[in-house]
């Protein structure tokens, strides 16, 4: 095809609306021609963001510095301030009835007619005159928008457009878990209800950081495209072949490595970050992705280094600021989690993940109170976030309000199945709330996605204590105790298991072995609480009675109303009664004792 049949084809699609193809058009004969600046003009008219609008149109004036369309477009924009030698576009009068041309077209192909056509002076005049007028209108419209005042600006310039065939693709799925089963009339979703279902409008995507003019790639364009239709597949092929054109570009293998991130091509996304690197070593979100693509491959990596490049290359890439804060309570570090956060103090930034990782760093610095405000935010801002929903089910289950744990945590497992903290959290929630079985369920999924969990033998041990599975208990405490040998809490739980599996000579040793374990004064009251009861199923009541005496003289705040009520009764019921000369004085623990 000739370049002049690809002109007035592509100028043909801008007339219909077909901006797509006269992109492509555009950019095939801008790679043929760059020092074209008609080709600039009307690629200015067709291409998507403010940006490459302005880029398109101050490469048109660069070639022609005296193409008034060039410098109207560029003051729309604010690029360029308004000058008066700028005079207004003449209005043409349109001539409606047209004298119908001679075929003047020879046997030798329609590239010649179309030569001759143009070749007519007054109707090239006529034609570049309307083109003008089109091009300065797709211009005006781009920037403004066709409000009321608008469309009687325009009303003299009717362009018939035809309407495109368009088949509405699927939307990509929030959470791939939840695929909806198709039911007349209406569809039934199975599994729960995708959380973009509760919002009254869907949240608007972020803004792309790397998002820089490419006009003589298409490719990349709808590499982007892509993108935001979540399209990874189709996004990777078009920055791929972005690439092929131009090599020198970090930014489209930047986006290469996005693409293999997000389909879990770890290797090839750290090739096409490096890439990226090599390429401009300044570029900041590169060292940003190797970061992240690190931590997927080996999560005790440290990349701390390119994080903190990535900040110092460009002290405004807030996604660097974000990660890095993660990074830090990944490494248990609130304080420096903290610290990072601190650049968004003065900002008017609005992310869920700003309050999330604020509030995830004051649980770990024990203070649940200011990490619910926190989680409360950030769920607020963000009703799709489901961190924030495992987040407040741990701040709910630490300040002692498990149902309210369970309806955030049972949120969470609905859609992320495969977490075994969340199912843990469940389960403890569960167990709290008197739901045995429940519980149960939760401990034995966290088990099958991870073993190496102490906090789930330990809960599990429980529920068979309360069950009377003596040996079952036993065999609970001792994972426990093997996960966690310093858990003072799987120690007399294993005591309490012996006693009721009838080992009690196990269960007192057992019991007197936890003493190495106190660090605090309730600590010091369960082990008297449990030595009195074996010494009593052994038939030591003396004993058994010095240690209920020994409870009793802690004040209520350290020992629970039941354990003083049964220790009361005991005392009662225990034949011959002991009658102590003197009431031991507790001691209170003040630090731990020496191993």
């Amino acid at each position: 095809m000739s370049e002049e049949v690809m002109f007035a084809e592509a100028i043909d699609a801008v007339s219909k609306g077909q901006r797509s193809r006269a992109r492509d058009l555009l950019t095939r004969l801008l790679r043929n021609e760059q020092e074209n600046p008609t080709y600039w003009l009307w690629m200015s008219s067709v291409v998507e963001s403010k940006k490459e609008k302005i880029y398109c149109l101050e490469n048109t004036l660069r070639l022609d510095p005296t193409n008034v369309m060039a410098q109207r477009g560029l003051v729309l924009f604010g690029a360029q301030p308004e000058s008066e030698n700028i005079t207004p576009t003449p209005i043409i009068n349109r001539k409606w009835s047209v004298e119908k041309l001679k075929d003047t077209r020879s046997n030798e192909g329609k590239g010649d007619g179309l030569k001759s056509t143009l070749s007519n002076p007054t109707l090239r005049i006529v034609l570049y005159s309307l083109a003008g007028i089109i091009v300065f209108g797709m211009i005006f419209v781009g920037v403004f928008g066709l409000g009321s005042n608008n469309r009687r600006m325009f009303a003299d310039i009717q362009l018939t457009v035809t309407p495109k065939p368009w088949t509405p693709k699927p939307t990509a799925t929030l959470l791939p878990t939840n695929t909806p089963r198709v039911k007349t009339p209406t569809p039934t979703f199975i599994g729960p209800t995708p959380l973009w279902m509760l919002l009254e409008a869907t949240y608007t995507p972020t803004p792309l950081y790397v998002d820089t003019p490419h006009p003589i790639s298409e490719a990349y364009r709808a590499g982007l495209r892509a993108y935001h239709s979540g399209e990874v597949d189709e996004m990777l092929q078009f920055m791929e072949q972005a690439a092929a054109i131009e090599p020198e570009s970090a930014d489209t293998h930047y986006y290469i490595g996005e693409a293999h991130r997000v389909l879990e091509n770890f290797e090839l996304a750290l090739a096409a970050y490096e890439t990226a690197i090599s390429t401009n070593q300044l570029f900041a979100p590169a060292y940003l992705g190797r970061a992240r693509i690190y931590l997927q491959i080996n999560p005790e990596l440290g990349v701390e280094d390119d994080l903190i490049e990535a900040i110092s290359l460009d002290p405004n890439l807030v996604e660097a600021y974000l990660a890095l804060a993660d990074y830090y309570l990944q490494l248990n570090d609130p304080e420096s989690a903290l610290e990072t956060l601190e650049y968004f103090n003065d900002l008017e930034i609005v992310s869920p993940y700003i309050p999330l990782y604020k509030a995830q760093a004051h649980l770990l610095l024990d203070e649940p109170n200011t990490a619910l405000e926190f989680a409360q935010q950030a769920l607020e801002l963000d009703q799709t976030l489901l961190p924030a929903y495992l987040t407040l089910g741990q701040i709910y289950l630490n300040i002692g309000f498990p149902r309210r744990a369970i309806d955030h945590l049972e949120t969470y497992t609905s859609y992320i199945t495969e977490n075994a903290e969340a199912w843990a959290l469940l389960g403890e929630s569960y167990y709290e709330t008197n739901q045995a079985e429940e519980a149960m369920n939760a401990l034995d999924y966290s088990i099958e996605i991870e073993e190496s969990n102490y906090k789930v033998h330990l809960i599990r041990g429980y529920i068979y204590l309360d069950e009377g599975e003596g040996q079952l208990a036993v065999n609970e405490f001792f994972n426990a105790r093997s996960l966690d040998p310093d858990s003072f809490e799987a120690c007399v739980g294993m005591a309490h298991a012996l006693l009721l599996a009838g080992r009690q000579g196990d269960a007192l040793r057992q019991v007197n072995s936890c003493q190495m374990l106190v660090i605090e004064d309730k600590q010091q009251v369960s082990i008297f609480y449990h030595r009195a009861i074996i010494f009593e199923a052994i038939g030591n009541y003396k004993l058994a009675a010095e240690d209920w005496l020994a409870l009793l003289a802690y004040p209520t705040e350290i020992v629970s109303r039941t354990w003083k009520y049964t220790a009361e009764e005991h005392l009662k019921d225990l034949t011959p009664t002991p009658t102590p000369t003197s009431t031991p004085t507790p001691v209170p623990i003040t630090q731990t004792p020496n191993n």
